[in-house]
């Protein structure tokens, strides 16, 4: 039987080092605390593709499998919702959202691999819908632009441009970008961030409602203003 809880849950020792207590309530049975992985199947989580476990997950209600799955994708999806708010608190809130509706979707069995579609894609679809529901038009809101989009073409490839973020370590360059995803229209912000995660042209377009063309238009338009918004960034730390 499946836990009916999906709210935190005071009282109760951690789940595991890894996945949160609200987590790992909801995704295992509520006469079972604290979750466990048989000693049979801890073995068989290193390996093995993310439907199969998803489906023993759902079918079986194998608390390993969905640990596994935790662990492989809690980090790039946590890293994906972050680019797109640029806050912390709202990262935690769209990422705990998403596994919670993971466990609901295999609660009811409806959750189906499908071929082309990857689990990560699923996922992060989940979170994406769910920020854009709650989220997007007040963060929206508080955005700025800078320069018209043929303004930052024409100097996406100023040279000064290498020479000032080439003086940036990767420390320095992940802050600078962090701040300057901000100042990006979010559908913008929006398929830079999934084309930085690693997702094809397809399975972009596809998640974000919008034709190939477009798709790569807003890609093209938010590196140029990437691209302006650390040159601007860079200089006034340097002269301040």
């Amino acid at each position: 039987m499946w836990a009916r809880s999906h709210v935190q849950v005071a009282g109760h020792p951690a789940a595991s080092a890894s996945v949160p207590t609200s987590i790992a309530l909801a995704a295992r049975p509520a006469a079972v605390w604290p979750p466990q992985a048989s000693q049979s199947r801890r073995g068989e989580m290193t390996s093995g593709d993310d439907a199969t476990f998803m489906l023993r997950f759902q079918e079986e209600g194998d608390y390993s499998a969905f640990e596994a799955l935790y662990l492989r994708h809690r980090d790039a999806l946590f890293a994906f919702i972050m680019s797109l708010a640029g806050n912390r608190a709202v990262a935690e809130d769209v990422s705990q959202h998403a596994w919670l509706r993971l466990i609901d979707v295999a609660r009811r069995g409806s959750y189906a691999a499908r071929s082309g579609v990857a689990f990560q894609t699923y996922l992060f679809t989940l979170a994406r819908n769910h920020f854009v529901d709650q989220y997007r038009r007040k963060f929206d809101a508080v955005r700025t632009d800078s320069l018209e989009e043929a303004q930052l073409e024409e100097r996406a490839h100023d040279e000064a441009d290498e020479g000032l973020i080439g003086r940036l370590d990767a420390s320095q360059l992940a802050g600078e970008l962090h701040e300057a995803l901000k100042t990006l229209p979010f559908e913008q912000r929006e398929v830079v961030t999934l084309w930085a995660a690693g997702f094809d042209l397809e399975t972009m377009s596809a998640m974000t409602g919008a034709p190939p063309d477009t798709v790569l238009s807003r890609k093209k338009y938010a590196l140029g203003r990437l691209r302006h918004a650390l040159r601007r960034l860079i200089r006034e730390r340097e002269e301040s």
